[in-house]
């Protein structure tokens, strides 16, 4: 089963138009700028999972050449889709996320936390936003786990980095 939308060729030549346009303007991330092909390729990522093409721009980044979603939009995913995501702890120190798809029994819930000693075994506390935001970091990295590992069809196979 093919995640495409059917339709995302017969958008091809609009978005190809539009990438053109918007490529030299400040709407379209630094990383991005002035390189229609590479909007293009955003915009495009962004239908297949059925957002427009500016919130593809601002929620779909390229991480080492594979596109990767900002945690809020993982979330947005999974409410639009009928699904309910929670964070049920939030500090600097420590994040839980919880999620209920729809489908599952009533009392099924999934959950993960993140904390600053994961942050830390995985090398990403010296870095500037983590010293930073602590709470908004953990909070997507908890999000980005739990809707991997639980909401794959909903993120149509892009994930966070």
């Amino acid at each position: 089963m093919s995640l495409v939308h059917v339709d995302t060729f017969a958008v091809a030549a609009d978005a190809e138009h539009l990438a053109v346009q918007i490529a030299p303007t400040e709407f379209v991330p630094a990383s991005l700028r002035g390189k229609p092909a590479a909007v293009m390729a955003a915009m495009l990522t962004g239908h297949e999972v059925g957002i427009g093409p500016m919130m593809a721009l601002k929620q779909i980044h390229v991480v080492e050449g594979r596109p990767a979603m900002a945690a809020e939009l993982m979330r947005a995913l999974v409410q639009r889709a009928g699904h309910d995501i929670w964070f049920h702890e939030k500090s600097n120190t420590k994040v839980t996320i919880r999620a209920h798809r729809s489908t599952w029994p009533v009392d099924r819930v999934a959950s993960v936390t993140w904390s600053m000693d994961d942050a830390k075994r995985a090398g990403l506390d010296g870095r500037q936003n983590w010293r930073k935001y602590p709470r908004a970091m953990l909070g997507a990295r908890a999000t980005a786990e739990l809707c991997r590992d639980e909401f794959a069809d909903v993120l149509g196979g892009i994930s966070y980095t």
